[in-house]
């Protein structure tokens, strides 16, 4: 994987449709899996940093405990 992404390394790791533990769980990941991220910012709801994240084209949030996030690579 080349592109600026976020790994799970902490999981498996709930994707919500919102940020907070209200969103709803739309898919569960395993340990490992990379999901690029977008531009927006990370935000704080409930006590936890949200990322944004995309899945197969639809947004969604990990909580960014769970997660290690890079720059994508220089070709």
């Amino acid at each position: 994987y080349t592109g600026a992404g976020c790994k799970v390394i902490d999981g498996p790791l709930n994707l919500r449709a919102a940020p907070g533990l209200k969103g709803a769980i739309v898919r569960i990941v395993p340990y490992g899996t990379i999901l690029p991220y977008t531009s927006t910012p990370d935000v704080t709801v409930d006590g936890l940093v949200w990322q944004e994240l995309q899945l197969n084209g639809t947004v969604v949030y990990g909580a960014r405990q769970y997660m290690e996030c890079f720059a994508g690579a220089e070709l």
